[in-house]
């Protein structure tokens, strides 16, 4: 089994966001954000650097900046 990847990305240029995701991980995102949907709630997903688990801390782009809080809110 492969470890869990997920990671929000900031490009050099800081105008755009890349998410890196294996197949496992996706489906978990996806969970969440149905979950969001349907409750109307919001989300935290952090990285173990910030007390989370839901995001790796692997930063997958060369020059990439790692996110390592990400909030998702229904509006």
């Amino acid at each position: 089994m492969t470890a869990p990847l997920l990671t929000f990305e900031l490009t050099k240029e800081h105008d755009q966001i890349e998410i890196h995701a294996n197949s496992e991980v996706l489906a978990a995102l996806m969970r969440i954000l149905e979950r969001v949907l349907k409750t109307g709630q919001h989300a935290h997903l952090l990285t173990p650097q910030w007390g989370g688990s839901e995001l790796s801390e692997d930063r997958q782009g060369h020059d990439n900046s790692l996110v390592q809080h990400v909030k998702v809110v229904l509006w």
